[in-house]
């Protein structure tokens, strides 16, 4: 995300919560991986369905949790597959509002599913590989990246030294 998009959503959020307490660096660290899209409509999400946040209330996993998409299920995923082969057939160009469809259909290929004879063959690969690559998104999105790290480690040094954490 852009910081200029940071500071937008934040002061959004400032203006809607003026009392609860923000380490602004601290939430640029764990937030700035999010699309900006994702965290303004998070952000929006947050302002129009809380009334208040209490100073215990964690916000970054709240606004990670508005911003994070729906997941399709493997068998959603799976059904848009065999609408659009129905649809459009093995000639057109299918079009997938769910990243992770397209690309489990890319592996797969989009002609090999048009004409398979056995599509619960089909669906057995589909279904594997999506699952597969879901859960490697998963682990991905949980990944700490150096920075963090070195921040998440001065935070522990100052409350091991009974330091003020900066709020």
């Amino acid at each position: 995300m852009r910081e200029s998009t940071f500071k937008r959503g934040m002061a959004l959020f400032v203006k809607s919560f003026p009392d609860k307490e923000t380490d602004y660096d601290v939430m640029w660290e764990f937030l700035r991986d999010l699309d900006d899209r994702d965290f303004l409509k998070a952000i929006s999400k947050l302002v129009m369905t809380t009334k208040d946040i209490n100073r215990a209330t964690n916000l970054i996993a709240l606004i990670r949790d508005h911003a994070i998409p729906e997941d399709v299920s493997a068998g959603e995923a799976w059904g848009d597959v065999l609408k659009q082969i129905s649809s459009i057939g093995s000639y057109g160009q299918p079009n997938f509002k769910d990243p992770l469809t397209a690309k489990v259909v890319a592996c797969i290929g989009w002609r090999n599913l048009c004409l398979s004879e056995n599509i619960a063959i089909e669906r057995a690969h589909f279904l594997k590989i999506y699952e597969t690559l879901a859960k490697r998104n998963r682990i991905d999105a949980l990944t700490i990246s150096h920075d963090t790290k070195k921040l998440i480690d001065d935070v522990v040094s100052k409350i091991g030294n009974h330091e003020k954490i900066p709020t």
